[in-house]
Formats: structure tokens, sequence, C-alpha cells
């Protein structure tokens, strides 16, 4: 930043004297707050400069403008002799031809064409030989001051060069130094300022005062401009004497100097015309004064504040603000530009820079000497840079190369690369398994100058790649370990994975099954089948449990209970499905045996439950068979009359066969309830009428003239909302059981009372068995539903442990609470039938 700032004073040249900005702020600080006489002093100053400052910027702007006015001028000259020097008469020779054609060409008045050959000779020129340049066309596109042209005037030269029939030549236009009164006069300069252009030589070209005395002359050397400055402004004297200020601007076409200046005192004139004025209205003015001290130190700080920022390498803004001047606000643009860019680059480079330090990089000599040591190396291996740095890298890594070192080294100068696996050690000591990539940097003819060495940490892979292989191993151990079928299929049903029992399922091997699906093994099989539930599952993401039967070799089946689950990657995504099969052949048949036994216990119980009737069963079966005897003799004795007896007879011996058939009949019934009751079949649930099937039971189970003197209550609920999906006889077995129990429990009892109500309560059928004999005792109600557990000296205790297992396959429960008044009330709840499953209730058997 100080050499830009250096560079950018001394482009500017030497500042005028004055006070620096600091201090005329301070000064208007002061004018604020001194006493009123000070401020018509210090207004005075303020004015003097600003007038002065005007002054000078209007003779910088005058000098800049000048030189854009110069360089546009002779860009044009330029351009004029360039087109020329393509004509197609000076390629081929034509001197004349190009020289008529020339002669009407526009320039300049008074300014000649001229053509020279190579080596300075005149060939011919627009003014028939009196454009002579002595000496030849100079060097420099445009010149200085040259005496030439027709009789020897103050003239500039701009050479171009020329094919002359295939011959080089230089094309030379000889311009009157009079032709730059224009360019001087459209600068525009203020009437009190002097505008004069100088070569480098220091000859006036051209001025806007005087020109007809000082054209052609020297500038005095106090106002001579030294050779790199471009533009600026210093104080000196003219050839006369007189001080004076200039501005001053070079042309970046010919290297001129345009200068604009004013006499010293041009300066001082606006103090004195402005001393008495401002005396004379300080007082009036002194309020007024402050404000426009303020304003004007606004508007001419920011800009000299640009300037200087500018000029001294300071930081930029973001965007450069509008200025007065437009050249300076280009170059304040450009410079911005230039600068952020370069900032730009320069943050990237940083950054990349601070990106590549943080990777395991290390550069290294051919010989193995470390250079180069990154804070990724530093991370990785745990030395640091300083540590690092001068020892021989694998040396220091104690490297354990895969190949012999030579062959490596081999391999890298033949191709100039060479990756591998390295096993390295770390400064703690743990070793580490790394993937080395070397790149050769190649330097003069001489040999290779370097070694890139990029490794990256690969320990945990191998060890994750060590932990796959175990866990694919242990996998594998655990399906041929298992006895039960295990596998996976992907999507599409092809096996992924199987041990050998789900092969030997498939009739093949686990290796030939792998690709391929059930179908394309077993054709039509069972397990073929199973294949929609695997789609149902990868589709659901939730597993199912199914049975399949399978043939066996000997005519029989087997039964496979199968978990199929899905089979998803790491992501969640499933992949498959996963299926692990179970042989349940042996626990079905033992299930069935379990049915059967079972069924024949509750058989015997139902066996024992009449044993306990046989006595009251054979007085109500004697009651029929009784009268049937009667009946049948007295219809003998009647049929056995004879003579005028016989007649009348007849209709009484049939009404006595029709009363002993009525009994026959009722005795069949009370039989076939019997048979019905204590048959051995099967579990036969089907929707059942619960009130005409409890009425039945309770009929038989107070069958006999023991159970006379007991009340029985029976209230049932209507038929159709007493509908459950049940086997009528272990229903029946299970309200005679209870019934039994209620008027044996009331044998003792003063006043023996039995309800059985029936009803409807939500979802269930609710059927209560209610006594008034002595109750249940405390220390046996936990246990009174646990089999061998009786309240009667010769029970067996198997009675309500087999109802409440009735009840608990039929979905119902059996619960005993404390009857009001003493007593025990046994209550059952079923649940009822589904209303589509009661077309086909029944009410009988």
């Amino acid at each position: 930043m100080p050499a830009e700032g250096s560079a950018a004073a001394a482009g500017l040249g030497q500042r005028p004297a004055g006070w620096r900005l600091s201090w005329h702020l301070a000064a208007l600080c002061l004018a604020v707050l001194a006493p009123m006489l000070a401020i018509g002093g210090v207004l005075v100053l303020y004015l003097a400069s600003a007038e002065r400052a005007r002054h000078e910027m209007d003779a910088r702007q005058a000098a800049w403008r000048l030189t854009a006015v110069l360089d546009r001028e002779l860009s044009s000259l330029q351009t004029l002799l360039r087109v020329l020097a393509t004509s197609d008469h000076l390629q081929a020779g034509d001197v004349g031809a190009f020289i008529a054609r020339a002669a009407q060409v526009p320039r300049p008045p008074g300014a000649e064409i001229a053509l020279h050959d190579a080596r300075g000779r005149p060939v011919a020129d627009t003014g028939a030989g009196r454009a002579a340049i002595p000496g030849g066309p100079p060097d420099a596109p445009v010149s200085g001051l040259m005496l030439a042209g027709p009789g020897g005037q103050a003239s500039f030269v701009i050479t171009a060069p020329a094919n002359l029939g295939g011959a080089a030549a230089r094309l030379s236009l000889i311009v009157p130094l009079a032709h730059l009164e224009g360019p001087v006069q459209a600068a525009t300069v203020p009437r009190s300022m002097t505008a004069s252009v100088t070569d480098a030589g220091g000859h006036i070209l051209a001025r806007s005062h005087q020109a007809a005395r000082l054209v052609g002359g020297q500038v005095a050397p106090e106002l001579r401009i030294p050779p790199g400055a471009a533009q600026g402004w210093r104080e000196s004297h003219d050839a006369d004497g007189e001080a004076v200020v200039m501005a001053f601007s070079r042309s970046s076409t010919a290297g001129w100097t345009a200068a604009v200046f004013m006499p010293a005192s041009a300066f001082a004139a606006p103090l004195r015309r402005l001393f008495w004025s401002a005396l004379a209205l300080a007082l009036a003015l002194a309020v007024l004064v402050a404000g426009l001290a303020s304003l004007f130190a606004r508007r001419i700080s920011r800009p000299i504040a640009g300037l200087a920022a500018f000029a001294g390498g300071a930081a930029l803004p973001e965007h450069w603000p509008a200025g007065p001047v437009r050249e300076v606000d280009a170059v304040g643009r450009a410079l911005l530009e230039a600068r952020t860019e370069a900032r730009e680059r320069l943050r990237r480079s940083e950054d990349l820079l601070r990106t590549l330090d943080r990777a395991q990089v290390l550069v290294r000599e051919p010989g193995g000497r470390i250079t180069i040591w990154t804070s990724g190396c530093e991370h990785l291996y745990g030395w640091r840079r300083e540590e690092a740095l001068g020892h021989m890298a694998h040396d220091l890594l104690e490297t354990h190369f895969a190949l012999p070192p030579e062959q490596i080294m081999d391999r890298l100068l033949r191709t100039g690369e060479w990756q591998g696996e390295l096993r390295q050690r770390r400064r703690d000591g743990s070793e580490i398994t790394v993937i080395s990539h070397w790149a050769l940097r190649s330097g003069t003819a001489s040999g290779p100058q370097a070694v890139v060495e990029t490794s990256h940490d690969i320990s945990a892979l191998r060890e994750a790649e060590a932990a796959l292989r175990l866990n694919r191993d242990l996998l594998a151990s655990v399906l041929d370990a298992s006895i039960e079928p295990i596998s996976a299929c992907d999507l599409k049903g092809r096996f992924v994975i199987l041990n050998e029992p789900a092969a030997r399922l498939l009739g093949s091997s686990a290796a030939a099954a792998v690709g391929r699906t059930v179908e394309a093994l077993l054709p039509g099989s069972p397990l073929a089948a199973t294949r929609a539930v695997d789609a149902d599952v990868a589709a659901s993401g939730r597993g199912q449990v199914i049975e399949t039967e399978l043939p066996d070799g000997d005519g029989g089946a087997r039964v496979l209970l199968s978990s199929k689950t899905p089979w998803r990657d790491g992501a969640g995504r499933i992949c498959g499905v996963v299926t692990v099969s179970r042989d349940i052949t042996a626990r079905r048949q033992a299930m069935a045996r379990s049915q059967q036994l079972q069924e024949e216990l509750l058989h015997v119980s139902r066996l024992s439950a009449m044993g306990a009737l046989a006595a009251e069963l054979a007085h109500e079966l004697n009651q029929p068979l009784t009268a049937v005897a009667n009946f049948a003799d007295a219809a003998r004795r009647l049929l056995g009359a004879t003579g005028n007896d016989a007649a009348p007879t007849l209709p009484a011996a049939r009404e006595a066969m029709a009363e002993a058939t009525e009994q026959a009949i009722h005795a069949g019934r009370i039989v076939r309830r019997l048979r019905g009751f204590i048959g051995r079949g099967e579990t036969d649930r089907r929707p059942v009428v619960l009130g005409p099937l409890v009425e039945e039971a309770v009929r038989l189970a107070m069958t006999g003239s023991g159970r006379q003197g007991v009340a029985l209550e029976l209230r049932l609920e209507a038929a159709a909302a007493l509908v459950v999906a049940a086997d009528r006889v272990q229903v029946q077995q299970v309200v005679v059981n209870l019934v039994r129990n209620a008027l044996e429990a009331m044998g003792g009892s003063p006043r023996r009372r039995l309800s059985v109500t029936a009803a409807r309560e939500g979802a269930e059928a609710v059927l209560r068995v209610a006594d008034t004999g002595p109750g249940i005792a405390a220390e046996v109600a936990p246990r009174l539903f646990e089999p061998f557990v009786s309240t009667k000296p010769e029970g067996m205790g198997i009675g309500l442990s087999i109802c409440r297992s009735i009840l608990g396959t039929h979905g119902g429960r059996l619960s005993v609470t404390e009857t009001p008044g003493g007593g025990a009330t046994f209550t059952v709840a079923l649940p009822l039938a589904p209303e589509g499953a009661r077309a086909g209730e029944t009410s009988d058997g």
C-alpha cells in the first residue's frame, strides 16, 4: 500500500502549497467558536482558498481536455496515414499513382504527405519535392518540433510503415504547427488562463496566447515536466520571469505535454477582492458563515478525501462515488475493480491453501527428505510441522511397503505416479493402514524435483471389511447350525440366501437355489402360493405368520408355520422378505389329541352327572313305564271281553292304548334328552338361542322327586336377543352343573329358592344361577375354580374347573358372588353371535 501511495503521488505531481484538509476543518470549527471579529478573517481565508481551489481545478480540467483533444486529433491523423499505407498503388510500386491519390485525400491545411524508402531517402511527396524532411522521417510515430515541408517551416511529423512494391518504406504526414491552434481553441481554456503544448524536448508546439512570439521556442527550465510525470500541478516562473501556477497532463499518443497556467497574481486577486467584502459582511453574516463553512467543508472534503484515498492506496469503497471529474471516476472504478478482483483471487488462493493444508499431503525430495508437512499430516500422524520437516519421510513413519521400494520408485519414474496401500506408524506408536498416491513433480532436465504424497487413513475401512466378513461368516454359521428352514428373497422372489433345510424343502441345494424362484424350483407346489404373501409383506412393510401344508413321502402332510418379515437395507428401504419356517406337524397332532382328550373328559363329566341323577331318572322313567303297563293291561282285558259286552269295550280299549302310547313317547323324550346330554361327539359351534337351551338344561337338572320343595324362578329374555355361537351340549353341561350344585347346596336350608335368569348386557348374553344355600367359604373362594377343589366331602372338585374351561374356549367367563340375603350367585357371560351369523340359529336339539 505505501508503494501505491508513492506512485499515485508521483503521478499527480507536487501538490500546491496550502493547508491540509484537517487544518481547514479545524479552522472551520474555530470559526464557529471564535469571537465574531475572527469570523470575518477566517471567512476571507476560506473563500480565498476556495477560489484558488476552483482555479486549480479549472486549470487541471482544461489541461485534461486539451490532452484529450490532442489525442483525438493525432489518432485521426494516424488513422489517415495507416489507411494510405495500405494503398494498392503503393504495394504495386506505382509511386505516381499513389502520390496522385494521396494529394486528393483531405488533410490539414499546409500538410504534405511524403514517402521514404527504408534508408530514409525521399521517394516522392505531395509537395512536388518541396516536402523535405531533413535527416529522414523520425522513428517515433509522432515527432516533436521539426523544420520540414515547404520552406522548412515548423511542423510535426506523423509516420507509418508502408510496403513499396514489396520493399519496406515509411509514409510521413508533415503537419504545420499552425494546425494545433484548432485543438487548443477546442479545449475551451478559460480566458484567464494560457494553454500550451510542448514536445518531449521542451519545444513549444502551440499556445493560446502570444503564439506568434513563443511557438517554436523553448519553455523555461522551471516549466519543464519530468519524463515520468503523467499529470499534476506545480508553481514556477515563465520565460519572462513571472510567477505562474500550472496544471499539466501528458498525451498518451505523442508524449507531448499539455499545460494550462495562469499568473500567480490571479490567485492573490480573489483574496484582495474578498477581503473588504468579507470584512463588511462579517458581523451581518455571522450565523450564516458557520452554515456555509460547514457546507463548503463537506463539498471540498468529499472529492479530496476520495482522491487522497485513491492516491494513497487506502481501502476503496464498495462502489466508487460519482465525482466532478470523469477521468478520475473512470480510474477510480478501474482501480476498484482491479483491487476487488485481486482481493477475490487472494481470498480464493488463501481458501485453497487452507483447504490443501487440511489434506494429508506431504512433499519430499526424491531422496526422501520432507520439505512440506501439512496440518492434515499433523492430524493423521501426530508429528508437528517443525518436528517432521527435514526428516526422511519413510524412516520417520516406519513405512511397510507391500512391494519392494525399488519397484515402486521404478514405476513412479516411468509413469509419474504410483498408488497403493502402506502400513505406517503414528507418533503415539499405533499402526495405521493408508491408501497413498504418489505424484512425481518434474523439475529441470537434471531430474525430478519432488514427490507429492497424498495419504488417506483406511484403517477403519479395513476393520469394517473384516467385521463384515466376520458377520457374513457368522450369518452363514447361524444358517448352517439352524435345523429350521431359513431363507431370504429379493423383491422379485429370487433367493438371495438360504440354508440347507430350506433347500431340502425345495428339492435342491443351497448353492443351486440362489438366484432362482420357488416357481422355478417347485412348479405347482403349495410353497409357490406363498409368493402372494411375500408381495404383500414387501408392499405393506408388516410381517405375517402363515401355515402351509406340504405332502410328505408317506402320503401324509407336513404343516409348516412360517414367519415372514420385511428385509430392509441400512436406509430403511425394503429389499425383500426373510422367511423363517418351523415344522409344527407334531404340534398339530398333539393339539388334536389334546382336543380329543378334552372331549372325552367332558363326556366323562356328563356321565358322572348322570350317575348322580340315576335314582331320580329311574323314578322319572318309572312313572311313564308303569302307566304304559297299566294301560296295556286294561286294553288287554277290554279286548278279551266276549258276548254282548265286546262291542262297547272297543272304544275304551282304543283310549287305553292311546294313553299307553303317549306315556311311551314321554319316556322316549326323557331317554333322548339323556342321550343328547351324555353323547360323545366333536365340538360343534353354531348360532344357538340361549333361552330354550337353558330351560331344557334346568328341567334336566331338576329331574326327580328329590328336588321337591325348591322354589324355581326362571326368567329368560326374548329368544331373538340371546343368540350365541356355541356348542349347545357343552353349554347345557355348564348349566346342569351349576343348577345341580345350587340344589345340593340348598339341601339343608330351610328356605330353598333357585333363581335362573338370562338377559342381554351390552355385547354379551349373561346367565345368573343364584341359590339360598350357605354360600362359599372364605378360604375356598379364591381357589374355587381350580381343579380338585370342592366344597362337598364326596366331590372330586373338577366340575367348576371344567365349566370355566368350556366357557373359556367359547370366549366367555365364569365368576361367583354372594347372593344378597345368603347363598351364592354364579354368573356366566358369553359373547353374542354376530348379526350376520344368526340366520341359522337353533333353539332345540
